[in-house]
């Protein structure tokens, strides 16, 4: 029969195969958790290089006038938007004018009476403003051609004045106004930023009114 003291040495052996075993698998184990380790901080490291910082727009407000500014811009370079507009007796034709924001416009007033008439804006002021130098008659115009093709494909000179009616009224400049007597026409070109309704007055026929909208 075995002794104690063998049995006891075997099972000594069996304990420290087992705790051998043990650390075998603890260090395969460790390595794998550090090799995982340096690849996730690798990783990091190359995020962090090849992201790019998002930095905060200091000023939004400015780069929102900046692009408003941009826009405006394009507007103004455009065709101006024309409208004919007829002095009558009645007062003008159409009664109420509807006129873009940031764009150049070209009122076109007729003159369908004998008498002076006056177009006067009253409140809006304009950026800019301009009246044409030259009458209608002394351009000969194509048969078949429109009256916003005519005014629209011909240059004219425009001048930032209008010297005095035969009434002694004189157009500022401060307010979109013209006039027209008998025949003739006259040409306002302006453009504004200021929106809302006016008032549209001849100050030679207080009886007459219309409005006008820029939107």
């Amino acid at each position: 029969m075995k002794s104690d003291m063998q049995i006891q040495n075997r099972r000594d052996h069996k304990v420290n195969l087992v705790l051998g075993g043990l650390l075998i698998s603890l260090v395969i184990l460790a390595g794998a958790c550090s090799s995982d380790t340096a690849k996730i901080g690798t990783l990091a490291k190359t995020v962090q290089s090849t992201t790019t910082p998002i930095e905060a727009d200091a000023d939004p407000l400015q780069k929102l006038a900046d692009v408003i500014g941009e826009v405006q811009e394009v507007q103004r370079s455009q065709l101006p938007v024309i409208f004919n507009v007829e002095l009558t007796a009645e007062g003008p034709k159409p009664e109420h004018l509807f006129v873009p924001s940031f764009r150049d416009v070209q009122i076109v007033l007729r003159g369908r009476t004998v008498v002076e008439m006056h177009y006067e804006v009253l409140g809006l002021k304009p950026d800019e403003i301009n009246w044409i130098s030259v009458p209608e008659d002394a351009v000969d115009r194509e048969v078949g051609v429109s009256d916003e093709d005519h005014e629209a494909h011909h240059e004219r000179d425009f001048v930032p004045w209008r010297k005095k009616s035969l009434s002694g009224i004189q157009p500022s400049g401060e307010e979109v106004h013209g006039y027209t007597t008998a025949g003739e026409i006259d040409v306002i070109r302006f453009s504004t930023g200021t929106l809302g309704t006016f008032d549209v007055v001849d100050p030679l026929h207080s009886e007459i009114s219309a409005r006008l909208t820029v939107y």
